[in-house]
């Protein structure tokens, strides 16, 4: 009985273990996957290698070994705590996460080590500030009134973001506004006692976007790195090969002849490779819903419908052409094209192929504006 019993936990044990892996993955920058020789991060971690997702304790690192981040995945979600580092060894932040939400109180930390805030979360949408200390040690926000900074970075865009208003009782007050930090305004709201009044988006330019119908959500926000590894991003020219693990989501390898140029400068609509983003469809289709925002004048007059924008991805994966080609009006079509451009324009594309050999390829996607 005691050899049938050893001989099941065994099975099952190796029933876990079949679907796992543990690998080691590799990052740029921007946190896409690439190759050893061009990385500046990685990652060890365990792959649930059935539904490509991570799973266990995951530590990521610089390239030369400095421990950044350490946490836990349960069936792909965040579950348990994490903790990021500063390069200097210092905690920049740390609290726990449940099924992909932050909850309970997180503690972020200056570079110097000192403690810079304490936000108590219910989930991602609901938190307090509970207080506010600057780098000497001075503290700003008590009991959830004062005035409030963060400075951070969004994916693949290249200054770093300052966001900044008062608390009055743990709630918002007053002015807040978003720049860059080389001082273009991207976003003014206007707060009373914790309720949205009226605010105004601006693109990386300055140029007004638009009137916002609806607050911002989420001031303190989570290191974006996670989510851009969690949906597997990849760097130009990665494919299968590199990573057999993630052959599900990663192209095909590319082998193109030592004379990669055009076969022509034909624009094609259907070739036998189509073209891609290195952010995948999904992710390009979320930073286009993160980003959207609806015409004040269609959303007072209801209307809604798709608007159909179009590009032209070069041979060296670069972009040209936007326009739309079919729209609605009342302003839908200006935004379709700002957010196609905007979202195509941050990730790298791997052009089309022909015959073995990249070509000029046109792209056409629907952007659809509906009322909830």
């Amino acid at each position: 009985m005691k050899r049938i019993l050893f001989h099941l936990i065994l099975l099952v044990a190796f029933q876990q273990a079949a679907g796992q892996a543990v690998g080691r993955f590799y990052y740029n920058k921007y946190w896409e996957l690439t190759r050893r020789e061009t990385a500046n991060y990685f990652r060890v971690c365990v792959l649930d290698t059935v539904n490509l997702q991570f799973a266990g304790v995951v530590r990521d690192f610089t390239k030369d070994g400095k421990l950044v981040m350490t946490g836990n995945y349960v069936r792909g979600m965040k579950n348990g705590e994490f903790v990021f580092q500063y390069l200097n060894g210092k905690i920049e932040m740390q609290g726990q996460f449940v099924d992909n939400q932050r909850t309970g109180r997180w503690k972020y930390f200056h570079p110097n080590g000192r403690l810079k805030q304490e936000v108590q979360f219910v989930n991602e949408g609901n938190f307090t500030i509970e207080s506010f200390y600057d780098s000497v040690g001075n503290q700003l926000v008590k009991s959830g009134t004062g005035p409030w900074r963060e400075e951070y970075r969004v994916y693949k865009y290249s200054k770093s973001i300052i966001t900044r208003g008062k608390l009055k009782n743990y709630l918002f007050d007053g002015d807040w506004t978003s720049i860059s930090s080389d001082g273009t305004l991207l976003l003014e709201e206007r707060y009373r006692n914790g309720k949205f009044v009226k605010g105004e988006a601006h693109d990386t330019t300055g140029r007004p976007l638009g009137i916002l119908q609806e607050a911002i959500p989420n001031k303190v926000i989570v290191p974006y790195q996670l989510a851009v590894m969690e949906t597997f991003n990849y760097a130009y020219g990665i494919s299968g090969d590199d990573y057999p693990l993630l052959r599900k989501v990663l192209p095909y390898k590319r082998k193109f002849p030592a004379d990669s140029t055009p076969i022509s400068n034909e624009i094609y609509t259907i070739v036998e490779e189509s073209a891609s983003p290195s952010c995948g469809m999904g992710g390009f289709y979320q930073t286009v819903a993160n980003n959207i925002r609806y015409p004040p004048d269609a959303r007072r007059m209801g209307i809604e419908g798709r608007v159909y924008v179009e590009f032209v991805i070069e041979a060296d994966g670069s972009l040209s052409d936007f326009r739309v080609i079919k729209g609605i009006g009342k302003g839908c079509d200006e935004e379709a094209l700002r957010v196609i451009e905007m979202a195509a324009k941050q990730c790298v594309w791997n052009p089309g192929v022909q015959r073995g050999k990249p070509v000029r390829q046109r792209y056409t996607l629907p952007v659809i504006f509906k009322l909830g």
